[in-house]
């Protein structure tokens, strides 16, 4: 209880911050709905599988109130409690809502209409990821017609460091944004012994210079074995990345050759993506080094 108290006055300045930037002047707000949303935003930056009691400390709140929203969040599908374990995750509908949002950003909004012209392009399959609370997370695809499923699908989160999808916002991200995902994959990455992968931050770090230096990054079969993927990086007009275009197919008819037609027809329509929203052809990198 000393800690939920000590909690409280941060997060009831934060709920004030939110509600003062969104909220029309002269607006009296619903106290009970910010006090809620504050508990369900504690999920956002914590671990996964949080307990009741580090949420309920995080929103600044006793657990047994704590408790009344999560079960209510839990009928209406944007909280799930484990049963085994008794911990808590974002739901279904709190994945929809996130996607809502995602959908909404310029990058999606101008590369959607597109993606089917590009598809047709590659003969391959192509999505668009943007980086979101569990990293690279495709919010657009667009399946090729073939004997191949793709393994990808909307509202994916994509590994950083097997994924040619999550090393691209690896080599253009600010390492503040990415080093607790980067951290804990290298620490898997360890236990795994996984080939074709970075296994220390100085070996991640040389790779993701590489695929600034390319524009491009590539997957030979890291994360799905037999399937090949190219990504390439999508810059708004600042400069920064907005999100990974990327395609993939099955080795045998997908050529992995960095100069073959995927890798130059991904890079030409990455670019013309860049080039509608305003951004420069290079963007700007984070300096991580």
């Amino acid at each position: 209880m000393r800690n939920s108290s000590r909690n409280a006055p941060a997060a009831r300045d934060a709920r004030a911050r939110g509600t003062a930037a969104a909220a029309p002047a002269g607006s009296a707000g619903v106290q009970s709905l910010e006090t809620g949303l504050a508990l369900l935003a504690a999920f956002m930056d914590l671990e996964p599988l949080p307990m009741l009691k580090t949420l309920a400390e995080r929103a600044g709140m006793p657990p047994a109130k704590a408790h009344r929203y999560l079960a209510s969040y839990c009928r209406m599908g944007f909280v799930e409690r484990d049963a085994d374990t008794g911990r808590y995750r974002l739901g279904p509908a709190a994945l929809r809502l996130g996607l809502a949002a995602m959908n909404g950003m310029d990058a999606v909004r101008v590369a959607r209409p597109l993606l089917a012209g590009i598809c047709h392009q590659l003969g391959h399959s192509v999505f668009l990821a943007v980086w979101g609370a569990t990293g690279a997370t495709v919010v657009l695809l667009e399946n090729a017609r073939g004997p191949i499923t793709l393994t990808a699908r909307v509202g994916m989160s994509l590994p950083m460091l097997s994924s040619s999808t999550g090393l691209t916002f690896g080599a253009w991200l600010p390492r503040a944004a990415t080093r607790a995902l980067l951290e804990a994959e290298l620490a898997r990455m360890a236990r795994l012994e996984a080939p074709g992968v970075p296994h220390s931050l100085a070996e991640a770090e040389t790779l993701f210079r590489e695929i600034r230096r390319r524009g491009l990054a590539r997957a030979t079969g890291q994360l799905n074995p037999g399937v090949n993927a190219f990504s390439a990086p999508v810059f708004d007009h600042t400069g920064q990345i907005a999100a990974v275009l990327s395609t993939l197919g099955p080795a045998r008819s997908f050529g992995a050759d960095w100069n073959g037609e995927p890798a130059a027809t991904l890079r030409a329509a990455a670019a013309a993506l860049t080039q509608s929203l305003g951004g420069p052809p290079q963007g700007v990198a984070a300096d991580n080094d």
